[in-house]
């Protein structure tokens, strides 16, 4: 009789791995069962399903992944060189010149041996007449082109170095080509971001096929350890709950990047000193399809949601990220900016349909995400984790559009231009309010010198999702109708303004603005009473309605605050009437 083994959800990383594993048998047409929170195999039926796994893992990779990487690049370029030529390269100018001249130094950097560095030329060896790689990189040459010849003058040059790209193109796409140097390519920018210093990521590692690297180290230990009578094991891995050996026939978490460690070297992060985290083969296996469970929009932003209900949930809501960000990457209506932020859109888009589908099943449970990203200046990926309450998920889903209207919106600080659109994301899923940010954009707006690329009607509409944001943080029993505030009081500190206007007093707006703003900063709710006070005084109108709610809180200061410096400092009810 068929033993049945089990693989339960657990941590994270397991999840990740967990679900990577399920979807490369799945991508080689392997029915994989499922129930509540475990995927099952008989025991020979994993073996068998295990069998070539190394094959079936980086062609799931290569198939989820090929298009971003630089030698999808290589293909698009060769097909817009074949355009050119086809048009007598009528249209190609001074930029296209310099496009390819760029592409010529990238793609030699790619193909060049150095010793300095493991490279693609490792692999050559596996490619079918791969060897002529190297020679095709050292034929690349930049295309010259002097003051006085245009580019018929050069067409020559130009069509010799177009052969040797086409030439390169056609062993890189080949069979032999694809399978090995697209494989390279997501080591280095898909797996060594989270797993290293195993198999072929391994320094020592002297195996230069990444596919019997792989075979050796993973599958056929795996399968080794199936095959093993294991009645008399004590030990339990640490992941599965299956029987291990001993501790020198198990495996410690060190190859997982920024979250293993070697248990050799820092005993002081096990309890008492005494490690009882190992994980046997088929844990080990797990573990490294996590570059298949996460799913990246680029290679320096990925994103994986770990909604632990069930096994079900797991694999459908991280299908959602994936079809969005494929959806959004495939649409040629979308705005260019959306691209840059397809993690985020993918993300948001996930989230309405696990409200809109699951919500009948299921109560909207708090959902953890994981993002692997580059921060800052820094090359190297990082894991952030947030957890997504219900509340949230759901100002997302509603907000959708108005996030939307906000992708191309920004500033030029510096020499840097910051987006709107990921900061206010990001504050949201931090579950930190955007009072602060709306601070920042209306101080800068007041300051004519700075180059600001947005209006009146975008801060507004943070003021509207920034009200909807604290309604869910603050407490139940709070009874305030926060959008009607918002919008009362934006219309207020409008016609406020327009008041001025009609006095032509229009130069002291600003002033009244900024010593508003500094009593939201330092939260002073008589200071920026007694400045509407004054201001109403001048105008010879009456206070509007519901003022003296600014001394119930803080937050509710902040909130008719922002909102009356909104509607103060411009044109924003003409704004709204011209969008409609």
């Amino acid at each position: 009789m068929d033993t049945k083994i089990r693989l339960h959800m657990k941590d994270w990383q397991f999840n990740m791995g967990l679900l990577g594993f399920y979807n490369v048998l799945r991508h080689a047409d392997i029915d994989v069962k499922f129930q509540d929170d475990y995927i099952e195999f008989d025991e020979e039926e994993l073996k068998k399903n295990l069998e070539g796994f190394e094959e079936k893992y980086f062609s799931y990779l290569i198939d989820k992944y090929g298009k971003l990487t630089h030698w999808q690049k290589l293909s698009d370029i060769c097909r817009e060189l074949e355009m050119h030529k086809a048009q007598g390269y009528s249209n190609f100018k001074e930029n296209g010149l310099k496009g390819l001249n760029d592409f010529i130094t990238e793609l030699k950097n790619h193909l060049k041996k150095d010793k300095k560095k493991d490279n693609y030329t490792k692999v050559y060896q596996f490619i079918k007449d791969g060897y002529e790689l190297e020679y095709k990189a050292e034929e690349l040459e930049k295309v010259k082109r002097n003051k006085n010849q245009d580019i018929q003058d050069i067409i020559p040059e130009l069509e010799k170095q177009i052969d040797i790209i086409k030439k390169i193109e056609g062993y890189v796409f080949s069979e032999s080509g694809k399978k090995y140097l697209f494989a390279k390519c997501l080591i280095y920018n898909v797996i060594q971001n989270l797993w290293k210093r195993i198999s072929f990521l391994n320094p020592k590692n002297k195996e230069a096929d990444i596919y019997k690297a792989f075979k050796e180290y993973f599958t056929d230990k795996t399968l080794e350890y199936i095959s093993e009578n294991k009645s008399k094991y004590k030990l339990k891995c640490f992941a599965t709950g299956l029987p291990v050996k001993n501790l020198g026939s198990a495996y410690e978490l060190s190859f997982l990047v920024d979250t293993g460690f070697d248990t050799a070297r820092k005993l002081s992060n096990i309890w008492d000193y005494n490690n009882d985290i190992f994980i046997c083969d088929l844990a080990r296996l797990i573990y490294i399809c996590m570059p298949c469970g996460i799913t990246y929009s680029t290679f320096k932003d990925a994103v994986f949601i770990n909604a632990n209900r069930d096994f079900e949930n797991l694999k459908k809501v991280n299908e959602n990220i994936f079809m969005s960000i494929k959806r959004t990457a495939e649409d040629k209506d979308n705005p260019s900016l959306i691209k840059n932020f397809i993690a985020y859109k993918a993300l948001i888009q996930a989230m309405q349909k696990e409200t809109i589908e699951l919500q009948p099943k299921y109560e909207l449970l708090d959902i953890q995400v994981i993002r692997l990203n580059q921060i800052g200046g820094s090359s190297n990926m990082r894991y952030r984790f947030n957890i997504l309450s219900k509340e949230v998920l759901e100002l997302l889903s509603k907000h959708s559009k108005e996030l939307d209207k906000l992708i191309p919106c920004g500033f030029i600080d510096g020499k840097t231009y910051i987006y709107i659109y990921p900061t206010v994301i990001d504050n949201i899923i931090n579950k930190t309010n955007l009072f602060n940010f709306i601070h920042l954009l209306l101080s800068r707006k007041l300051d004519v010198s700075l180059k600001n690329f947005y209006s009146d009607i975008h801060i507004y509409m943070l003021n509207i999702i920034n009200s909807k944001f604290m309604e869910a943080e603050m407490e139940k029993e709070n009874k305030l109708e926060h959008e009607k505030i918002v919008k009362d009081f934006k219309n207020s500190g409008y016609y406020l303004g327009e008041a001025y206007r009609d006095k032509n007093a229009e130069n002291r707006i600003n002033g009244i603005a900024y010593r508003l703003l500094n009593a939201l900063k330092t939260r002073n709710a008589e200071l920026f009473l007694h400045t509407i006070l004054n201001c109403y005084m001048y105008i010879n109108k009456p206070v509007p309605k519901d003022m003296e709610k600014v001394l119930l809180s803080d937050v509710i200061l902040a909130e008719i605050g922002y909102a009356f410096v909104t509607g103060l400092t411009g044109s924003i009810l003409k704004e709204e009437k011209n969008t409609k």
